[in-house]
């Protein structure tokens, strides 16, 4: 999936999950949103995962509150 370039609409946690698997797998990943805090910390942070043994990680997402023209 390398050099994808994915488009979320949302930043809860469905679309967080998303966002981080396909960051993981290489893919170039904005979320839009609106609520200011979770753009910010999106940016700040990446996109956290934690799976069932309690193993975080984190993935690299791009967080906007507007589309631009690419």
């Amino acid at each position: 999936m390398k050099n994808k370039k994915i488009l979320i609409i949302g930043t809860g946690a469905l679309a967080t999950l998303f966002a981080a698997r396909f960051s993981s797998a290489s893919a170039d990943v904005t979320m839009l949103g609106t609520w200011q805090d979770a753009l910010d910390a999106l940016n700040r942070n990446g996109a956290h995962l934690i799976d069932a043994s309690g193993h975080e990680t984190s993935q690299p997402v791009q967080a906007v509150d507007k589309c631009q023209d690419a």
